[in-house]
């Protein structure tokens, strides 16, 4: 793995150079320990978990962390991402000596759910078409006729009735709120379920096609709209069985470095060798 080599080079005994060059998902719990790290801007949460990777195991005295602040970043399509970076250069702007102080942090969240407050109760509209939210689904639910009945008395006990449409909000709410689309990818064990999924006949094997189906969900990946078309136009994506709407990405848009392409892999490994210029300015945390 990638991340076995990077460890591997980071190692005291070893101490080779690295620069690595990650998504967010590096955020998520990823044991590495770098002398420095650069963060593109972000909500302080993300920045909090990015600074996690630098000097992880204290083997230095001090080390820095930089947060950059890109002139051309696309992220307009990313609402939560945007309001995340509204909120953290309003705190990077107050006088907080610790950035990443429970005081910071705390007033960061503060902005952040105060201008999300609509989002957080989900607004919805309900079987009858009526506009309403989760929140209020799975609450009062003042909507629903028995919560205008009362509680049924039986032998002189009060029975309290549940208003709540726990099933209308399970229709209802969506864990990833995004058209995407899935795709499986050749990577790994992927690229022979591919292959298998390509050569088999439905109609002699149904039962091993809906089991190799099953398997391949592990090596999907969702791609938002505006991708997924840049990979039609390239003829990148195509179909498992004519008809079933089971796309494979072709083996020349996956690279086992970086992922899903919209262009060619080839083209990405030679822009990835050349020397990147660029000036920024950043902001350390200490």
């Amino acid at each position: 793995m990638l991340l076995d080599s990077i460890r591997e080079r980071l190692r005291p005994d070893n101490a080779l150079p690295v620069l690595c060059f990650s998504t967010q998902l590096i955020e998520a719990g990823v044991d590495v320990d770098f002398a420095s790290v650069i963060r593109f801007l972000a909500g302080l949460d993300s920045i909090a978990q990015a600074a996690g990777r630098c000097n992880r195991n204290g083997r230095r005295d001090m080390a820095s962390v930089y947060v950059v602040n890109p002139d051309n970043e696309s992220t307009q399509r990313l609402h939560d991402i945007e309001i995340g970076k509204d909120k953290a250069a309003r705190v990077l702007g107050e006088s907080f000596d610790d950035l990443l102080a429970p005081e910071a942090i705390e007033q960061y969240f503060r902005y952040y759910f105060f201008d999300r407050q609509k989002d957080m109760a989900y607004e919805c509209k309900d079987s009858d078409g009526k506009r309403t939210t989760l929140l209020e689904l799975l609450s009062t639910n003042s909507s629903n006729p028995c919560n205008q009945n009362g509680p049924r008395e039986e032998s002189n006990h009060y029975f309290p009735l549940l208003q709540q449409a726990f099933m209308e909000a399970g229709r209802i709410f969506k864990a990833i709120d995004a058209p995407t689309q899935s795709v499986i990818v050749p990577f790994g064990q992927g690229e022979q379920l591919i292959n298998e999924l390509c050569a088999i006949s439905k109609k002699f094997d149904l039962g091993r096609y809906y089991q190799l189906l099953k398997q391949a969900q592990k090596f999907s990946v969702n791609v938002f709209p505006q991708v997924w078309g840049k990979l039609l136009k390239a003829e990148a994506v195509h179909e498992i069985q004519e008809g079933e709407g089971i796309y494979y990405l072709s083996r020349e848009h996956y690279s086992d470095s970086f992922g899903l392409s919209q262009e060619r892999v080839e083209k990405m490994d030679s822009l990835a060798h050349k020397k990147w210029e660029a000036p920024f300015r950043g902001l350390p945390l200490k």
